[in-house]
């Protein structure tokens, strides 16, 4: 699935940052995430640099509620107001046009997974149940240590499960919809494999 909106060069953002020549303003109604793949990028008139193609969401921009400070993280009284684009070669865009002096505008459609939300509760559910998981099998542990019949590879097997946890308790679910690493060491489909250890 594809959103798109329509953009225009960030010359608003001038006094504000020296990145302001790399901003794309966008409607801030809609959703943008760091890391996420753009299907389709059109430019109205030539840009100063369009780039190669392959393009992705580089970072967002956010604008205080006075419209006095540029964020490139969310936070309190600040909306999104635009994004920052690269191509394959991780070169940022710069979408004012070559032609005229400053200002273009186009079009951007960028994917949106089918189902994040829903992957986002699974995840923590199916986490919630290694935990409960691992708590029977602590308490078989304590048990078996009471009476004397704990396998020798017992504890070995709980410390590496405990690690594992800890790992999957600390994963940014930010980065399951594009499958990316933008808030995470690990891939997705990485911490899937933890999950079915």
């Amino acid at each position: 699935m594809t959103l798109c909106t329509t953009w225009t060069s960030g010359s608003f953002f001038n006094s504000l940052t020296p990145l302001s020549g790399y901003i794309f303003s966008i409607d801030p109604t809609n959703t943008f995430y760091v890391g996420q793949q753009i299907s389709s990028l059109i430019f109205d008139n030539p840009a100063i640099e369009e780039g190669v193609g392959g393009y992705s969401i580089l970072t967002l921009v956010y604008l205080s509620t006075d419209e006095t400070t540029v964020y490139f993280e969310n936070g309190p009284n600040r909306t999104l107001a635009g994004i920052i684009i690269v191509d394959a070669n991780n070169t940022m865009l710069i979408p004012e046009s070559a032609i005229e002096a400053g200002e273009n505008s186009g079009e951007v459609c960028v994917l949106i997974p089918e189902t994040p939300e829903e992957d986002i509760v699974c995840y923590d559910i199916n986490v919630w149940e290694k935990q409960c998981e691992f708590s029977k099998c602590v308490l078989a542990y304590i048990k078996g240590l009471q009476f004397g019949s704990v396998p020798c590879e017992a504890l070995d097997n709980l410390m590496l499960e405990k690690r594992i946890l800890k790992i999957l308790n600390c994963y940014d679910t930010r980065d399951i919809p594009g499958n990316t690493t933008d808030y995470n060491i690990l891939t997705y489909s990485q911490i899937k494999k933890l999950l079915n250890h």
